[in-house]
């Protein structure tokens, strides 16, 4: 077999003619190029001379779940344009570490694996845990979540994931302003949410950098913050109007609904997450 150089791939591995399947552990966006001479599929067709380069990454590897939740992994994979020929998977897997017990919950994936052609990408939802209600707080399932590839390099890639539990989010009074956004109108400005902190604590133990903004399952970081007397009993919070508004006309292309839920997520001092939902109508 003939070597052939392969620039700017961070790996290089010249295989022989087979079916069989190396795993390997790699990072979530190494860059990998098999180079074959000939492959034979099952169906008896050849593909000669094929080379695959193709990237391999988990959306939001590292996720928390409260017992009884579903929690959703996402993948993006792409077919990098200096290959030729569509990607296919023939395998997907997950490692457990420590070791996931059927008392706690169980793996569920998607085998409906579509064929990335030359130059595009796959993002979507493949797996998702179902966990039962007496999985224990502070358990932390983790390993490796992987694909492999049918033919043209038959090869594998994997990245790391982890499923923290934590306790469930304690009510939190949240009012927001303003009640109403026009997203025909780009205005710059502030969405302001006043928090109430959940009985039992002040605005002090909140901490500050947990606070956020949650809309669709997407997240917006504060920008501004206030405790100040004489509303010390009120934790004031500003977020980016203008970013909001960008999201939620993106997100309904000009129609939709007419209300949406705004979700403020955050941690106290002794890392008790907290939540408060308000419901915002959107304008089109």
């Amino acid at each position: 077999m003939k070597t052939k150089a392969i620039t700017g791939i961070l790996l290089i591995m010249f295989l022989t003619i087979t079916l069989s399947i190396t795993f390997r552990e790699v990072s979530a966006m190494e860059t990998q190029g098999v180079t074959i001479l000939e492959i034979t599929n099952p169906n008896s067709s050849t593909v000669s001379g094929s080379i695959v380069y193709w990237t391999f990454e988990i959306i939001d590897p590292d996720k928390e779940a409260v017992p009884g939740e579903i929690v959703q992994y996402s993948i993006r994979v792409t077919n990098l344009p200096a290959s030729d020929i569509p990607l296919q998977f023939d395998g997907i897997w997950v490692s457990f570490d420590p070791g996931l017990s059927p008392v706690y919950g169980n793996w569920y994936f998607n085998f409906e694996w579509p064929t990335v052609s030359i130059g595009e990408t796959y993002e979507g939802p493949f797996g998702f845990f179902i966990w039962t209600n007496n999985v224990p707080i502070g358990y932390v399932q983790g390993g490796f979540i992987g694909a492999g590839v049918n033919y043209g390099s038959p090869e594998s890639q994997d990245a790391p994931y982890t499923v923290t539990i934590v306790s469930p989010a304690i009510p939190a009074s949240v009012d927001i302003d303003p009640d109403k956004l026009n997203l025909k109108r780009q205005r710059k400005g502030w969405v302001t949410v006043y928090i109430s902190p959940p009985e039992g604590y002040s605005t002090a133990d909140i901490v500050v950098e947990t606070v956020k903004l949650e809309i669709e399952g997407a997240f917006f970081p504060m920008v501004w913050f206030d405790i100040k007397p004489p509303k010390r009993s009120i934790f004031t919070a500003k977020f980016d109007k203008s970013d909001i508004v960008n999201y939620l006309q993106t997100l309904f292309h000009g129609h939709g609904r007419g209300f949406i839920e705004f979700k403020i997520t955050g941690k106290l001092v002794d890392d008790t997450p907290f939540e408060g939902i308000n419901i915002i109508q959107l304008i089109f």
